[in-house]
């Protein structure tokens, strides 16, 4: 069941048109429409009751007519299911439904619209305020209680937000719970500076692989604290050692590295300001290893090792590159991998695979991929030796994608449609017990004009693929 396309790739299920207006009550109303068609094709199964938003009532148009983007989408880890983080502070879970005999219809989507399945968000609930980071546990999963690792924290998020505490939300319902209109979190971790009696802004989260019962948390001045799931206060400290004056509020740690290099027991970490640090947790500071451009607009949004350990990848904000750092020979950057387009300040994401290489939206409603060799051997090749090196590698393989947008209701808007700019592919992520599978994140590459009566359509929301039969263009 899904929709092939001329390139072979299928799409195995998307959100329909629930995201596709800009405005949130529509979105939200759309939305529950979908799950209560999906709650009465299976009477006999006790469906949890999707939270409301607290701004569902509020009388502040303005507030609510935006558009509905996706800012972090991840896989649990048997590839069940998904959990997304959207600007319209909701979070959701869909389940995946397993592969299915041709034609018959899976009783985890409430309809089918265009032959493509529509996802129905099997949890979802609301925080009051914008979330700036998020970091689902890499053990989470819907359909596996069980916990020998990381203290019974499992199948939960951190949420970073504004003037407030880290919060742990479980991603289970509790026993007994039907609803998780009100849910609250299992615990809250300090980040208020004792100097000034103010929260400090969690920019970056990362939950580490080699140690899964903590968690490294980025702040301004280059300050990093290390926290323990069952501890409410940071169990370390990490900071630069340049003086306190030194030390701007730009300087703010953005990422942590995605995966350790093997055989290492340090990780990376990178700044708005260009710069890398690795942290050792045997020390209490960060040690620098790489300074790129000085511009603030260019920092760190993702780190990545190749698989083998020997290269540090940088995706930049504002950039057309990746940067491709040699940890072998101090972090030297010998390469790049050319972007098709430029990165802005929107939430972008890559996906690094072990047997497939790197995958990349674009900005033209495409999925662009370097091969494996490529990665694991940082550009490099006989042809191509380290000395002669910093050239900027082209992708090597792209995949167009399919557009879901439903025509304008009001004609005068229909000629406009057709001239909006392409749909943006900010998010990609592979399953992790089938890299062929896929799911994205997609959305408009400007934000939309428009008002309450504005009936324009965008090609915006969540979709599932398939590149096991995808050909090149």
């Amino acid at each position: 069941m899904g929709l092939k396309t001329k390139n072979g790739i299928e799409i195995l299920g998307n959100t329909g048109t629930t995201f596709q207006e800009k405005d949130l009550r529509k979105n939200w109303a759309k939305e529950d429409d979908e799950w209560a068609k999906l709650v009465s094709k299976v009477p006999n199964y006790n469906f949890p009751i999707l939270g409301r938003s607290m701004y569902e009532t509020d009388d502040v148009d303005d507030k609510l007519l935006r558009d509905n983007i996706c800012q972090d989408l991840r896989w649990s880890y048997d590839g069940t299911s998904l959990v997304s983080v959207n600007n319209d502070y909701g979070i959701r879970q869909y389940l995946i439904p397993e592969d299915n005999e041709e034609g018959k219809e899976d009783e985890n989507f409430a309809s089918i619209k265009k032959g493509i399945p529509v996802m129905v968000p099997f949890t979802r609930f609301f925080k009051n305020q914008s979330i700036v980071s998020s970091e689902v546990h890499p053990l989470y999963s819907l359909f596996d209680n069980a916990d020998n690792t990381s203290n019974g924290f499992n199948n939960c998020i951190l949420l970073g937000l504004r003037n407030m505490p880290i919060q742990l939300y479980g991603l289970t319902n509790t026993e007994g719970e039907d609803s998780n209109d009100k849910v609250s979190s299992i615990m809250n971790y300090n980040v208020m500076n004792e100097e000034n009696e103010k929260y400090e802004v969690p920019y970056a989260m990362k939950i580490g692989r080699n140690s899964l019962s903590t968690f490294l948390v980025g702040f301004e001045k280059n300050k990093v604290g290390l926290y323990s799931f069952d501890r409410k206060e940071s169990i370390s400290i990490f900071r630069t050692r340049t003086s306190t004056e030194l030390r701007t509020r730009k300087s703010i740690i953005s990422c942590f590295s995605d995966s350790l290099p093997l055989g290492r027991n340090m990780q990376f970490a990178g700044s708005y300001k260009n710069e890398i640090f690795s942290i050792d947790r045997r020390q209490n500071y960060l040690i620098p290893l790489y300074k790129g451009s000085s511009s603030s607009r260019e920092g760190a949004v993702q780190l990545f090792n190749s698989n083998n350990g020997n290269y540090l990848f940088v995706l930049k904000r504002n950039s057309a590159t990746i940067e491709i750092l040699d940890c072998r020979f101090g972090y030297k950057r010998i390469n790049e991998l050319q972007i098709p387009f430029k990165l802005d300040n929107q939430k972008f994401r890559v996906q690094l695979t072990e047997d497939q290489g790197l995958y990349m939206g674009t900005n033209r409603n495409s999925i662009i991929n370097w091969s494996k060799d490529l990665i694991e051997f940082g550009g490099i090749t006989r042809a191509r030796d380290r000395d002669n090196s910093g050239e900027q590698l082209e992708p090597e393989h792209e995949w167009a994608l399919p557009s879901f947008r439903e025509p304008s209701v009001n004609v005068a808007e229909q000629e406009e449609d057709v001239s909006l700019e392409e749909t943006r592919v900010n998010i990609i992520c592979t399953n992790p017990k089938d890299e062929s599978h896929f799911a994205y994140s997609y959305c408009v590459n400007k934000q939309r004009d428009g008002g309450p009566t504005s009936t324009r359509m965008a090609n915006l929301g969540i979709a599932l693929g398939s590149l096991r039969n995808a050909r090149c263009f």
